[in-house]
């Protein structure tokens, strides 16, 4: 998918900047941001836990799909929503240009955010899901879910769309190349989901997309054609 050369190629300098500034940014956000804000759900709980941890409540295979199926699509309007939100002006000046330094997305931009916006445009989200099912949910299942969605945005931020990542067939599933046009369309480009392109084609916000990727697809068919 990759057809411009990478940050590190075009300004190595530029680059070597961006770089200490994004792993002392996610550092802060992982190490610092994200335990004060779990801290402070706990501690509105009166330190009762969400889900169990209960030997016998280890769920089954079936439903750890199903429940690993909710919080994919869950998460997502929850995201999306977020997201769409931090393109409004004030919030997009103040929060979530931070995230908008790359033009081009790669993995450790994932987590690059604003504090403001990896609390409740990251953090909240994927969260959402264990909140509504509750003790429903198995901390086993928290775990692999919290571990697949940092998989995720990795992997839709690394700038390659590719074919045996095993999640990739799920229904209406969002791309790297996707997620890459969003950064490299401007700063209101559209391609707001994150997971999937459902709130996107809800709202019509990926019909810029959607338009010059089909075009692309019809000039690399007629060129094939002609060859």
């Amino acid at each position: 998918m990759k057809e411009e050369a990478w940050p590190w190629v075009q300004d190595a300098k530029a680059w070597d900047v961006l770089l200490w500034k994004s792993i002392a940014l996610v550092s802060t956000n992982i190490v610092v941001v994200q335990p004060i804000a779990l801290y402070l759900f706990v501690l509105l709980k009166n330190y009762d836990t969400s889900q169990t941890f209960a030997i016998e409540d280890i769920p089954s295979a079936a439903t750890l799909f199903w429940q690993l199926l909710f919080c994919f699509y869950i998460e997502d309007f929850g995201f999306s929503t977020a997201h769409r939100l931090f393109h409004q002006p004030f919030f997009y000046k103040h929060v979530h240009k931070v995230h908008h330094t790359y033009t081009q997305a790669v993995g450790v931009s994932g987590t690059y955010t604003h504090p403001v916006e990896f609390v409740i445009g990251n953090v909240l989200p994927v969260g959402l899901p264990a909140i509504i099912l509750g003790k429903r949910m198995h901390m086993v299942t928290f775990m692999i879910w919290t571990s697949f969605r940092i998989l995720s945005t990795t992997n839709n931020h690394c700038g390659y769309d590719f074919p045996w990542i095993p999640w990739e067939i799920l229904p209406f599933k969002g791309t790297p190349s996707y997620h890459d046009y969003h950064h490299s369309g401007g700063d209101f480009a559209g391609n707001f989901s994150g997971q999937t392109n459902v709130c996107d084609s809800l709202w019509g916000t990926n019909k810029k997309y959607l338009r010059e990727y089909l075009n692309t697809q019809r000039a690399k068919y007629a060129k094939k054609k002609d060859l």
